[in-house]
């Protein structure tokens, strides 16, 4: 980083509840940042494994990253879903766990990345 260039942000929002959202710094352990959502959330004493969701619906899996910064999983000024994992007999089912206003239209997911232009010779 330049001397002059300022930090990049790490902060982003969790929508919960009832059209609700709350803003998280992601400069932290992965474990902890979804321990403190949880709490901040007010589903503190849940049992269940809780995770975030892309606006599109994808799973971010931010109890698998652990011990590292959720930096590397979380976009800087994202939008995230809280999701609780259910435990069901056919596998684990995401509950999204964000009521959006009437009226609401997700976001498209983001176009697929193009390939770059192969060299010449």
């Amino acid at each position: 980083m330049a001397e002059n260039e300022a930090p990049a942000p790490t902060w982003f929002t969790v929508k919960y509840g009832d059209d609700l959202s709350l803003p998280f710094n992601a400069d932290c352990w992965a474990v902890v940042l979804i321990d403190h959502i949880k709490q901040r959330c007010g589903y503190k004493d849940a049992t269940e494994e809780f995770d975030v969701l892309e606006e599109s619906g994808s799973q971010v899996h931010l109890p698998a990253v652990g011990k590292e910064s959720a930096t590397s999983v979380l976009a800087p000024k994202g939008v995230y879903i809280l999701a609780r994992l259910v435990e069901a007999e056919g596998g684990t089912t995401v509950e999204q766990l964000w009521t959006p206003p009437e009226g609401y239209v997700a976001p498209p997911p983001p176009a697929a990345s193009k390939a770059p232009p192969s060299k010449k010779k």
